[in-house]
């Protein structure tokens, strides 16, 4: 080879060693014949140099890995090797030079000889220790979520209350686990999932005055505050007290509309019982020519 060539090689090999570098990797060959590792690529192209750095290397990292990876490692090299796997990508931890704990991916590719024995490994290694960060607080974050919505859950159903939120612009409607169990719903019922669906659910008697209602509020009128049935699972109906508002955005149109449901039936049907005790009341003394008094009977007492 000229001297042109290995020039061109070298500056070859120092850009594609700057590459893995910049994307974290350390890349590496192993001979299995040898049992050593024979190249790495941050260090010189010089024989000697590659032996002596592979060698240290190799007593260094493997004693950095932790006991209980080191052992499952070597297993899985074992079995796939055996298997007559061409490739093999591991995850293990290791202690930095400060004992800090760190995660790495690890890429094997085999290469074996024409009796498939195997004779060396072409790898690279990444740190991926942000990213098992990264993966640890977005569970964390989705585990206080979850807790989080069982509480909220837990809290409306001790008050029959449910919650609910529609898109404006897909009618697209979202309704909470406890909304869903006030109307007998499995809590992966698609039946309140769009404003259409909902709005099916009204009686029939009120389907048009929520409407007329809904509309004065976006107009700019008085919040959502109604009082109307809806028909659960069973088929029978319901009262319940909705609530809600409508958020705008800058164009001063509304985007979306959030609030609640509280049952009241059993208020409502207090109500009406009320109402129908004090109608018979009424019609019994206009019924009869009887006068109706009251008094006190301590004062009665006294006066003897």
């Amino acid at each position: 080879m000229s001297e042109a060539d290995k020039s061109r090689e070298r500056r070859v090999l120092d850009r594609l060693s700057v590459a893995i570098q910049a994307a974290g990797l350390t890349c590496w060959e192993f001979s299995y014949v040898e049992g050593r590792f024979t190249w790495f690529d941050d260090v010189p192209p010089d024989e000697e140099l590659q032996f002596s750095e592979g060698a240290n290397r190799q007593a260094q990292f493997a004693e950095s890995i932790l006991m209980e990876d080191r052992v499952k490692l070597r297993e899985a090299t074992a079995q796939a090797l055996a298997a007559g796997e061409h490739s093999l990508s591991s995850v293990f931890r290791r202690r930095d030079e400060q004992g800090n704990l760190r995660y790495l991916r690890m890429y094997q590719r085999f290469f074996r000889d024409a009796d498939g024995k195997p004779l060396r490994a072409l790898g690279s290694t990444r740190d991926i220790t942000a990213e098992v960060a990264g993966a640890e607080t977005l569970r964390q974050q989705a585990e206080l979520l979850q807790e989080t919505q069982r509480r909220l859950d837990r809290a409306s159903l001790s008050i029959q209350e449910g919650h609910w939120e529609v898109d404006l612009q897909t009618g697209r409607h979202w309704a909470s686990r406890s909304y869903l169990t006030l109307l007998g719903l499995p809590q992966d019922s698609v039946e309140c999932d769009t404003l259409e669906k909902v709005t099916g659910l009204i009686h029939p008697d009120e389907r048009e005055m929520a409407d007329v209602m809904t509309r004065r509020h976006l107009a700019g009128g008085p919040l959502c505050d109604l009082e109307l049935r809806m028909r659960l699972a069973d088929g029978d109906y319901r009262w319940f007290r909705l609530r809600g508002s409508a958020e705008f955005d800058q164009a001063d149109r509304p985007v979306r509309m959030s609030g609640s449901i509280n049952d009241i039936h059993k208020q409502r049907l207090a109500e009406e019982a009320l109402r129908e005790a004090q109608a018979r009341f009424t019609r019994a003394i206009h019924g009869t020519q009887d006068g109706l008094w009251e008094g006190c009977a301590k004062a009665h007492c006294a006066l003897r």
